[in-house]
C-alpha cells in the first residue's frame, strides 16, 4: 500500500480530513480571535437568537466552534446533524475528562 500520509480505518476507508470541534464559552469572542489568525466564518447556527455553532476556515485549515454553556449539547448536535443531513452518531464530540 502506498503511504500518502493518510490513516486507514479498520474498514479500509481512508481518513484524509478531520475538522476539530472546539467547545468555547463565547462564540462571538472566539470567532473574533480566529479571524485575527486569518480564519473566515463559513457557516453559523443559531439557537434562541444567539450563535451556538460556527464553521471557520483559512487557506490550509478548518475549525468548528460549539458553545458549551447555556445550550444543551445533545439537542444542538441533533439539530446540526439534521441540517447537515447526516446521522447524529457521525458527529463526534470530544469531551474533557
Amino acid at each position: 500500500m502506498e503511504d500518502r500520509g493518510e490513516q486507514q480505518t479498520a474498514s479500509g476507508a481512508d481518513v484524509s480530513d478531520l475538522v476539530p470541534l472546539v467547545h468555547v464559552a463565547d462564540i462571538e469572542r472566539s470567532i473574533a480571535f480566529y479571524e485575527r489568525l486569518g480564519f473566515e466564518v463559513r457557516s453559523t447556527y443559531e439557537a434562541r437568537g444567539r450563535a451556538v455553532w460556527a464553521a471557520l476556515e483559512n487557506a490550509t485549515a478548518r475549525l468548528e466552534l460549539l458553545a458549551r454553556q447555556g445550550v444543551r449539547a445533545n439537542r444542538i448536535r441533533a439539530e446540526l446533524a439534521q441540517r447537515l443531513e447526516i446521522d447524529p452518531e457521525q458527529l463526534v464530540v470530544a469531551r474533557r475528562r
